[in-house]
């Protein structure tokens, strides 16, 4: 476990002996008999927590993966890890603030709900949820999000970066990002016109990168989105909008149909080919 502050950085190691819990501090060693590793990582870490009273710029959480568990399982390191830490974040009188929340290792709902409804939904800034796999061609675990994107939390980030799992929500889910990189089971052409405009309104809006499984009404979005750039190809169809509010700045869209990904940038009018509108 890393703690870091501007001044300061601690590196403090919880590793099981047996039954009992070695903790070095730096470069200090100390056993505590009787004590499961992960039950005194959360507790410590639970107690600073608690107490945190300044805003933090991050808050990173990172898990090994377990391929042979059952999916549901909490008997795992971050389960009772998280298990331990949650009444902590729950007695605090306000809500934890941190800039960035990074979970890395789960593709668990549960897991995530141990944490993200803690943090003050008024500061959070960027969400990133990653796991592992084994292999590039490995398929992407689903993560069930029904829960997660009704928190406040979810509603009012700007940032979201979730990699190597697939979610099974709709896009409206997402409309709310600045910035956001995803992977998810379905769209429709519905839904990504509405995306469309939705980013041509926001002032603030970045990038949008939307790998996609299945594609609902390939026709309608054609139809919808109009005639492509005369520079696309059936590989890469490019299309280019003015932003109604921002005359230095247009919107891209790139849409490549074999690799099923969507990219939406916002870049420089000076970058916009002539004949682009």
């Amino acid at each position: 476990m890393n703690v870091n502050t501007e001044d300061e950085e601690h590196d403090i190691q919880y590793e099981q002996q047996a039954a009992n819990c070695e903790v070095t501090f730096d470069d200090t060693s100390k056993i505590i008999e009787n004590e499961d590793f992960t039950s005194m990582a959360a507790n410590d870490l639970g107690l600073v927590l608690k107490h945190q009273k300044s805003e933090m710029g991050s808050f990173a959480l990172q898990f090994p993966r377990h391929p042979d568990r059952r999916a549901e399982c909490m008997d795992t390191y971050e389960g009772r890890f998280l298990t331990g830490l949650e009444p902590f974040l729950r007695s605090r009188k306000t809500p934890l603030s941190t800039f960035e929340f990074v979970m890395r290792g789960t593709n668990q709902q549960s897991i995530l709900l141990k944490v993200l409804p803690y943090l003050n939904p008024e500061y959070l800034n960027r969400i990133e949820i990653t796991t592992t796999k084994n292999t590039e061609k490995e398929p992407s675990p689903i993560l069930k999000m029904n829960e997660i994107v009704e928190l406040d939390q979810w509603k009012k980030a700007k940032e979201l970066y979730i990699s190597m799992l697939k979610l099974d929500v709709p896009l409206e889910n997402f409309y709310h990002f600045s910035k956001a990189e995803f992977e998810i089971q379905s769209v429709s052409a519905k839904e990504l016109t509405e995306l469309k405009e939705r980013i041509l309104k926001d002032k603030k809006f970045e990038d949008f990168k939307i790998e996609y499984h299945q594609l609902k009404d390939k026709k309608k979005l054609l139809k919808f989105f109009g005639r492509p750039f005369e520079g696309s190809t059936s590989a890469k169809r490019i299309w280019y909008h003015k932003f109604p509010i921002q005359k230095k700045k247009a919107l891209y869209i790139a849409w490549r149909e074999k690799e099923k990904v969507f990219k939406f940038y916002s870049i420089s009018m000076q970058n916009v080919p002539d004949n682009a509108f």
